[in-house]
């Protein structure tokens, strides 16, 4: 893997922070930490109930197991995504169903929804749940999505790894629809380097996601099991570092958006475009985005300044390629307007971790001062 100078998202142990956590639960069952990390999670998110797992892929799985999802089953869920959104609906040996973006806020796009529990309600084959996606930590469009997916009876798993700290109208990204996920992984906002979680809304699905994280373990003085659980419960050295960093999110996506907001000051009147906030929507700017066209930037490409950040050690990505075009989902149902194929060929995301420095900041935009026609 190559190292740069300048990461996308760095995320920091940060020692001083962790070691009282790790006196003050000295001599507790490990279990209180992971506890006192998913009442520290609900008093956040305004979730009634939370449920530390070992990643945010894990958490989804455990949402569709949650939920009902049974194999040959489709699942509607976003193509501009993590392979992570993807890869748990094939663990329930279901189908997904690939639906793209809208122009807006480049997550899923309600209309194309519409379109594909009509179709599927047309042949028996309605799903009992669908997978959106928060975007770079840009909330999708939930209102015209539940609404859509109550019409049908369809549940709505709300995959917002990307988006804690980012909020719809007034509510947390993560309670937006029937079941909650987040990731902690070592590139998000809040990292518990490695972990993800669950955001419920009634103490039965707390149990129930409780008891399949712990091997299906039933409640007897001795191991007995009645069906088959996963070994995805969170640690308590993870949960620690997660409790260590919850009380600063809100500086932390400070933090986050004023670096997007400088990039957007010398970059936007370069041509350059910035996915905007929409009246209601509030972005914890996990990463900041950009779209380059060459018809418009006379000629510069998205791989011209990805190459010229590479060369000096500075972490650049190409936006999402969606997972439609992925040769593993090739024989996948989609439906598809293009905009996804868009975003992938002339989107890139710059370095957004929010332990950016003024001096690298100010590098960064200097690599755009010198490129090529732009």
């Amino acid at each position: 893997m190559t190292h740069f100078d300048i990461p996308l998202s760095y995320s920091a142990i940060e020692t001083g922070e962790l070691i009282p956590i790790l006196h003050h639960f000295e001599g507790r069952p490990h279990e209180a930490l992971i506890e006192a990390f998913e009442k520290k999670l609900c008093e956040i998110t305004g979730s009634p109930f939370a449920i530390a797992l070992n990643s945010g892929t894990s958490a989804i799985h455990l949402a569709l197991k949650l939920l009902g999802v049974a194999a040959g089953e489709y699942v509607p869920v976003s193509t501009f995504t993590y392979i992570g959104s993807v890869s748990p609906i094939l663990y329930q040996s279901a189908q997904p169903v690939f639906i793209d973006c809208e122009a807006e806020t480049w997550n899923m796009d309600p209309v194309l929804l519409e379109s594909c529990l009509s179709d599927l309600s047309t042949s028996r084959k309605l799903p009992k749940a669908i997978v959106v996606v928060h975007s770079y930590g840009m909330p999708a469009k939930m209102n015209e999505i539940n609404l859509i997916c109550k019409k049908y009876g369809v549940a709505v798993i709300e995959d917002a790894a990307e988006a804690l700290g980012a909020a719809y109208f007034g509510k947390s990204a993560g309670t937006l629809g029937d079941v909650g996920v987040l990731s902690f992984n070592n590139n998000k906002t809040i990292t518990t380097f490695g972990g993800g979680a669950l955001l419920l809304k009634s103490k039965e699905n707390y149990d129930r996601v409780k008891y399949l994280a712990t091997h299906a373990r039933q409640s007897e003085p001795f191991y007995h099991h009645t069906e088959v659980g996963f070994n995805y419960r969170m640690s308590p050295l993870n949960a620690a570092c997660g409790l260590s960093q919850l009380p600063r999110m809100a500086e932390k996506v400070a933090q986050r958006k004023s670096i997007h907001e400088q990039y957007k000051a010398y970059l936007e009147p370069k041509g350059i475009v910035f996915l905007t906030e929409l009246g209601g929507f509030f972005s914890n700017r996990w990463l900041t985005t950009i779209l380059i066209d060459p018809a418009k930037n006379q000629g510069v490409t998205r791989e011209d300044i990805r190459l010229a950040l590479e060369k000096e050690n500075i972490e650049s990505r190409p936006l999402w390629k969606p997972m439609h075009l992925q040769p593993v989902f090739e024989d996948c149902p989609s439906f598809t307007n293009g905009k996804s194929e868009s975003l992938f060929k002339n989107g890139l995301c710059l370095p957004s971790g929010s332990q950016l420095t003024q001096p690298v900041i100010e590098k960064v935009i200097s690599l755009f001062r010198g490129a090529p026609r732009l």
